[in-house]
């Protein structure tokens, strides 16, 4: 197998595996409509760190080593996470940010520099307070 032919390989496994991070889990019950619930500070660190490692995986950003290291910090850095004062950011705002995390055309752009990252309490680099960090 080419090495061009193996990282497109891999590149769809880690977005294939990114696509289930992403899937519903037992008890989301509002499906669409839940576009003005409140988003679990955790969860979101924790689906967004998932994403993030996937994606720079994808981009050649991480080699295999670093992309478990990176998927393996994720519980600790995200211990404690919470938004910052005044953020508070709705379902629909967050799988929008999800979503465009995982699109395979725009893993060569930064995360926070994604619109619909940084309509979640402006993106990665502000709005959030990790407490106990």
């Amino acid at each position: 197998m080419t090495p061009r032919a193996n990282f497109l390989l891999r590149a769809a496994v880690v977005l294939i595996m990114a696509m289930f991070v992403g899937a519903p889990t037992p008890g989301y019950v509002s499906g669409c409509s839940s576009g003005g619930t409140s988003v679990d500070p955790q969860e979101y660190c924790r689906g967004y760190n998932e994403r993030t490692c996937a994606r720079d995986r994808v981009a050649g950003r991480l080699d295999e080593p670093g992309y478990q290291a990176c998927v393996g910090q994720i519980p600790v850095m995200c211990s404690g996470f919470n938004f910052g004062a005044g953020c508070n950011p709705t379902q629909s705002t967050v799988d929008a940010c999800f979503s465009a995390l995982v699109d395979p055309t725009r893993v060569g752009t930064d995360d926070a520099a994604l619109p619909e990252c940084q309509a979640v309490c402006g993106g990665s680099g502000g709005g959030f307070e990790p407490e106990g960090i």
